[in-house]
């Protein structure tokens, strides 16, 4: 989730690009850089920690010039360093781009590009960038229509900003994929980009939203909008809001909303900095105080309560699969008043996005005296959780407003493979090589989640059909039954409908009782999660003339004929399919409860960290 900030006007574009940046710190904060433009080409500043470091870096002068790109960043590719710092440029210095998001194929990119000459002086994928833009910019092309080539190779959810030393009056900025916000700042003659809305209001509450696969051509006080084949794209500007709160929502009606496209970024941050995906590694350091235990662990525990309890259990076959560690998934509430066996042979792994839910404090509390070793995953640094536990891995999704838990509960299960795959490295149980498949797999995530959030109206105008009825039931198989219970949770939270989640296998021995024509049927039966035993269930529900709602995998033609309605899934590694399964069901839960005029980011009877029993 790095930030990105940008200004072409009249204006000294470094002392703006600072501000901005400074505003933006929360969104990454291991290096800063900025590239203003001057006479003699780009002056290019970069530092290894957070912005205070740039600031103090640049007291003997600012860089002059009135164009600029500034970057903070949180790592993903290559270790904080100044090398790896953004802005990056190109061979000639020509080019300087700032990215937030993944080339996933940067790999192939760049070796194609040294080959041809290039060189690189970082381990980034950002790099390919200037590189490829370099390249179309020698056949003479605008620096936009250079960026729409480039587009065109350039694999991930990409939010990019390009300036070109050329082009002295113009900035480039890209979102594709469902990457992070883009936000257009319209002043008097000058122009401002940032990742988000707080960097903006200082300068101007004139603001444009960018979508996803659009470019905006931005000068001195204009702004030029097209899709990624460069059809115009009329685009009205708006006033930000003057309250902290509203500016916070950043164009979006709810926060459920905004975090729920927000999670291409918060994806991204669950392994940015953990994960080296150029050569496949793991860095976990935060797990050092556990592993002195780990030739006793013989099991793994894992509670949670409501959505982050669904986590555990594809979390406990994350640990069965990867790890080779028998594990189970227990309810706090639960848990705590049982008989329970929690000694030093025991691992116990705790989840509370708030890290303050009570019930999952209290079952802390007691495996901590029964003298388990126990990791917490958490968003909140400093929560009652992080201080129990020995360890903590941060889910790193930022603030999540919204009661109904959406971009939490997926940077929750990435934690979780994580962790699944930390446990099997160290105890030698997990083949290197395979690791490094199952965590490049994780640079697919991202991307691939975009483009179900571009599916959004599908899921809306789905939403209009069924907002009428007053029951629901989800089933699921193996990793589809948490996804089920997950997406029977929102649907209650969220719209006040009565939904139940059940394991498929289970239906004939109950809840096929409640099927008739006025419940709707969702069924999580995409490839790869035991799809063939689904196609059984949905004939089931069919004979009994319920209406079925097929959470599929894309071109699975066959049972996309059996059901009465398809959410259409990309293909992708059964065991990430949970964090792609349960998009579609938080936007259909969003949109049906908007439907019925529900509340959703504050639904009656419920609260956002629940502290009492």
């Amino acid at each position: 989730m790095c930030g990105i900030m940008g200004y072409t006007g009249g204006r000294q574009a470094a002392r703006l690009l600072l501000e901005g940046l400074g505003r933006l710190e929360y969104r990454g904060y291991d290096s800063a850089g900025i590239a203003v433009l001057s006479t003699d080409g780009f002056r290019v500043m970069k530092t290894v920690g957070k912005v205070d470091a740039l600031r103090d870096a640049l007291e003997g002068g600012l860089p002059s010039g009135t164009l600029g790109i500034g970057h903070t960043r949180w790592a993903t590719h290559g270790k904080p360093s100044l090398a790896n710092a953004h802005p990056h440029l190109d061979c000639h210095g020509r080019v300087a781009v700032d990215q937030n998001g993944i080339v996933e194929n940067y790999l192939s990119l760049k070796a194609d590009l040294l080959r041809r000459g290039h060189t690189f002086v970082s381990q980034t994928d950002t790099e390919v960038l200037p590189h490829l833009i370099e390249e179309a910019l020698g056949g003479d092309l605008p620096l936009e229509e250079a960026m729409r080539q480039v587009l065109k190779q350039a694999q991930g959810a990409l939010a990019l900003l390009v300036a070109d030393a050329r082009s002295p009056d113009t900035l480039i900025a890209v979102r594709s994929g469902n990457a992070g916000g883009i936000v257009v700042g319209h002043g008097e003659g000058e122009t401002f980009v940032a990742s988000d809305l707080p960097a903006l209001l200082p300068f101007t509450r004139k603001v444009s939203f960018l979508g996803n696969a659009e470019i905006a051509v931005l000068r001195s006080g204009r702004a030029l909008f097209t899709d990624l084949q460069g059809k115009a794209i009329a685009k009205e500007s708006v006033a930000a809001a003057l309250d902290l709160l509203s500016a916070a929502k950043g164009g979006y009606k709810h926060f459920m909303l905004k975090e729920i496209m927000e999670q291409p970024d918060t994806l991204t941050d669950a392994f940015r900095g953990r994960v080296d995906l150029e050569d496949g590694g793991l860095d976990l350091p935060e797990l050092a105080p556990v592993l002195r235990h780990l030739a006793r662990i013989q099991r793994v525990v894992l509670t949670a309560c409501g959505t982050s309890h669904h986590a555990t259990l594809i979390g406990r076959q994350y640990i069965e699969s990867i790890a080779g560690l028998p594990a189970t998934a227990e309810i706090a509430s639960e848990l705590r008043y049982r008989d329970t066996h929690l000694g030093p042979e025991t691992l116990v792994v705790s989840i509370s996005q708030s890290g303050e839910t009570a019930d999952t404090l209290a079952a802390m509390e007691e495996a901590a005296r029964q003298g388990a070793a126990q990791i917490t995953i958490s968003n909140v640094p400093g929560s009652a959780a992080t201080r129990l536990a020995e360890a903590t891995l941060f889910i790193q999704a930022g603030l999540e407003v919204g009661v109904a838990a959406t971009k939490t509960f997926t940077g929750s299960l990435l934690c979780l493979y994580l962790l699944a795959i930390h446990l099997g490295l160290e105890r030698r149980a997990l083949p290197a090589k395979r690791a490094a498949e199952l965590l490049q797999d994780l640079a697919l995530v991202p991307s691939l989640v975009g483009r179900l959030l571009e599916q959004a109206p599908v899921y809306e105008d789905l939403a209009g059909r069924l907002a009428r009825y007053q029951n629901f039931l989800f089933l699921g198989r193996g990793l589809g039954y948490p996804v089920a219970l997950e997406g029977a949770l929102k649907l209650k939270e969220i719209s006040y409908i009565h939904a139940e989640g059940s394991a498929a296998g289970e239906m004939k021995h109950g809840p096929i009782a409640l099927v008739d024509n006025q419940v709707p049927v969702v069924a999580v039966a995409p490839r790869g999660l035991l799809r063939e035993k689904m196609a059984g269930n949905i004939e089931e529900v069919r004979a009994r003339d319920g209406i079925v709602i097929g959470l599929l995998t894309q071109g699975d033609d066959e049972l996309a004929a059996r059901v009465h309605h398809s959410l259409l899934l990309p293909e992708a590694s059964p065991l990430l399919l949970p964090v792609l399964a349960v998009v579609p069901l938080q936007l259909l839960a969003y949109y049906i409860g908007l439907r019925r005029g529900c509340d959703v980011d504050q639904p009656r009877n419920l609260a956002k960290s629940v502290t009492v029993e």
